[in-house]
């Protein structure tokens, strides 16, 4: 009993110096404080496994951002985080083809001198094939909050400068800093030329794409043999550019052609075929006509997500009756629309596989676009597959996401009620090991107001092709603007838009253009960040187009 008791009074003592020596917190940062569990659970939830399978009343749990148990009920593990989402709708991630969000603009460098204009340096010709977006991600980027807001958890991204920016990353969109799920595995294309140096046309892109390809071949074999036995042979030294299109020439890596006009769909697949080459088409357009070369080629499609928004369309009753040249008109008009909602219905009906890039489209009315393209033929099981199954296939990322499956990422959209429904909304979106909880009826911005003072370039993308010229932006008064554009096509006649007032970093103005009697209402909707932006142009009843532009300069 002596020596319990003395034992006691050590261990107070020591207990009693340990205490003393302990620095007094005043206050603990809550926002360094990790969650207390890993593991989530969701209960009594109505999950979508994939599409064509019939939906059930069932539980899920996530460990470590995997799937870890999915059935119709099972209990809680004591350490979960449970979720609320009784009776809403649980769906696998949406995954976006293709997307420029959460990558860094690449910097302008000062110009370099090229003696010969027909031959410039790789990168001075906007060739980087080996540039890898991972190295440009930037997990702040607004772009991101965007694409969890619709639904995507999973987007392949790359940088967006000349006719071979670089290789693509998939990532999950949490923005944190660990959200590779695949490298380099891609590379993306455009026809974009180099302005003043070879290749400056889309011919010339092309015929410098067919160069670069055989040459990598060539030196690809070349390697080999000098491999085998050096004896009387140089030593290879094939540039940056030839070794990081190996993986091209050898099937390994797949190339996604940005193809956002109809002409352009014709030269990518032409490319493919002479070039045997792994190819995705993006950003594609309308392509009802040519459903049928399309399947014949077996094209891989990505289609840009936006269709004609038809809310704006008016018809002046009194005047169709009076006027043919007005009723002709609108019932041209008509025609096009039609075709252009009908446009992922006629891809179904060809059996022509396809998913959805969010490259050039205006993300806050994705699921308006798909709604409509339900309304007009395509199957709700069709519009599922391109958001979740079909792009995974297309991304060779289909053993880790695109289905509710044990043991798969938990890269997961909770709706209020099934999502192909009118009136649907996201409220929970489960990616890299992270919940985000939607607030309301949208996603509230985190973006701070951007200056938009300047001259920005801009670009809108129409069925007569690209159009472009110049926002000279001024504030005329504290948080009020002046935009004058200045199009390219005629710039002595400039357009004047006063008193312009931003929205945190949303810009929206509205004005009417005129000419030969003839007059169209544009509404342009944009969001504008450090020094570039983008968004949609509605033209008239004529339909929506994407634009988007990058900071010239700021005012001196």
């Amino acid at each position: 009993m002596k020596i319990l008791t003395c034992v006691w009074r050590k261990w107070s003592l020591a207990s009693i110096i340990c205490l003393l020596t302990i620095p007094v917190v005043s206050q603990v940062d809550y926002s360094q404080v990790p969650n207390p569990s890993n593991c989530y659970f969701f209960d009594n939830v109505m999950i979508h496994e994939a599409p064509g399978k019939t939906a059930y009343l069932g539980d899920l749990t996530i460990r470590n951002g995997l799937i870890e148990q999915i059935s119709r009920n099972h209990k809680a593990p004591f350490d979960a985080i449970k979720v609320k989402a009784d009776s809403m709708h649980m769906y696998a991630g949406f995954i976006d083809v293709l997307s420029h969000a959460g990558v860094k603009k690449v910097e302008k460098k000062e110009s370099i001198k090229v003696k010969f204009p027909g031959m410039p340096p790789d990168e001075v010709a906007g060739i980087t094939p080996y540039k890898l977006a991972s190295d440009h991600y930037d997990g702040s980027s607004t772009g991101l909050e965007a694409l969890r807001a619709a639904g995507f958890t999973t987007s392949q991204i790359s940088m967006d400068n000349g006719m071979m920016p670089g290789k693509t990353a998939i990532i999950n969109t949490s923005g944190n800093q660990n959200p590779l799920i695949a490298d380099h595995l891609n590379l993306f294309s455009q026809f974009k030329g180099a302005g003043q140096y070879y290749p400056s046309t889309i011919i010339a892109v092309i015929a410098k794409w067919k160069d670069l390809y055989n040459q990598s071949k060539n030196q690809q074999s070349y390697a080999a043999t000098y491999q085998k036995n050096a004896n009387g042979m140089e030593r290879p030294d094939p540039s940056k550019s030839m070794e990081a299109l190996y993986d091209v020439v050898n099937k390994k890596s797949t190339v996604f052609f940005k193809a956002n006009k109809k002409l352009n769909v014709y030269r990518a697949v032409e490319l493919r075929n002479d070039l045997n080459l792994n190819m995705v088409l993006t950003s594609v357009p309308y392509v009802g006509d040519i459903t049928d070369y399309l399947a014949k080629e077996r094209v891989s499609i990505a289609l840009n997500i936006s269709t004609p928004d038809t809310s704006k369309v008016k018809v002046d009753s009194t005047r169709l009756a009076e006027d043919k040249e007005y009723a002709g008109m609108l019932k041209r008009q008509q025609t096009y629309l039609a075709a252009h909602q009908q446009n992922a219905a006629d891809l179904e009906k060809a059996n022509i596989k396809f998913a959805f890039s969010s490259a050039d489209a205006e993300l806050a009315k994705m699921q308006d676009h798909i709604l409509s393209m339900i309304k007009h033929g395509l199957s709700p099981e069709a519009a599922h597959k391109a958001l979740t199954t079909y792009p995974a296939e297309m991304l060779g990322v289909n053993q880790l996401v695109g289905t509710l499956e044990k043991g798969k990422l938990a890269q997961i959209v909770i709706t209020d009620k099934a999502y192909f429904k009118e009136k649907a909304k996201i409220r929970m979106v489960f990616t890299g090991q992270e919940l985000f909880e939607m607030a309301g009826e949208t996603v509230k911005s985190k973006a701070a107001t951007v200056d938009i003072a300047g001259t920005w370039s801009y670009s809108v993308d129409t069925p007569d092709g690209e159009q472009k010229g110049l926002f000279k932006i001024a504030e005329t008064a504290k948080g009020s603007y002046t935009i004058v554009l200045v199009p390219d096509d005629s710039p002595e006649d400039p357009e004047t838009i006063n008193e312009v007032k931003p929205n945190g970093n949303k810009v929206d103005f509205s004005f009417v253009m005129s000419e030969e009697g003839f007059t169209v209402p544009i509404d342009v909707s944009t969001t504008f960040e450090e020094k570039s932006f983008s968004g949609s142009l509605q033209f008239g009843d004529f339909g929506s187009f994407p634009i988007k532009g990058s900071l010239l300069k700021k005012p001196e």
